[in-house]
């Protein structure tokens, strides 16, 4: 019987460093209870107007029980996203539940948990801007030297990613690194920054 360490996702499926699941070969049906954190997010992991659970993960999950044949079991937990998120990456890490959907990946979360070598979804960095500033044209960098930029703390593969950029479109930037994503939105809104680094999917 192969053994998969248990499991999380985030647009991957990553895997947990510790713990191990027994699974049987695909041929024999397993009595296997998988526990799969599910945060709420449209598109990806939701509940749809039947009460069912829907998106993108529960189709992957769907389509990887046809080799593994585990029993899914969803679990969900209450607040915004980011409090789901934490909640559930605590209960993952303590192995209330063996998987996690709809995560990010960073070099902060590969210490602590495996993440395959091919993801399940695409994503970009993006640099935000309110709708109503004009001053940001896309892609004319004649005018951004010394754009304030605002980045989350555990982004760091996307603010290197912003830096190269910056490199090669040869403008320069002011940034500011906050600790909650949330302070980050605000700091743009309230002016104290022109733009955020972040995911395109996160828009």
């Amino acid at each position: 019987m192969p053994h998969l360490k248990k499991t999380c996702s985030i647009l991957f499926i990553v895997l947990l460093l510790w713990g191990s699941l027994s699974v049987r070969a695909a041929n024999s049906r397993s009595d296997q209870v998988v526990r799969v954190g599910f945060p709420i997010q449209s598109g990806t992991s939701y509940i749809d107007e039947h009460g069912n659970y829907a998106g993108y993960l529960v189709d992957y999950l769907h389509q990887l029980t046809m080799f593994t044949h585990w029993d899914i079991e969803y679990v969900q937990v209450e607040g915004d996203l980011n409090a789901q998120l934490e909640t559930l990456m605590d209960m993952l890490q303590r192995g209330e539940i063996d998987m996690l959907g709809t995560m990010n990946r960073n070099s902060q979360l590969e210490e602590l948990f495996l993440y395959p070598n091919y993801s399940y979804g695409t994503r970009y960095t993006t640099l935000a801007v309110l709708k109503e500033d004009p001053d940001w044209i896309q892609e004319d960098f004649s005018d951004w030297d010394g754009i304030l930029v605002a980045a989350y703390a555990g982004n760091q593969d996307q603010i290197s990613q912003f830096d190269y950029y910056a490199t090669v479109n040869d403008f320069s930037y002011q940034l500011t690194v906050y600790d909650r994503y949330d302070q980050m939105v605000e700091a743009v809104k309230d002016g104290q920054a022109d733009a955020l680094i972040q995911s395109d999917i996160s828009l």
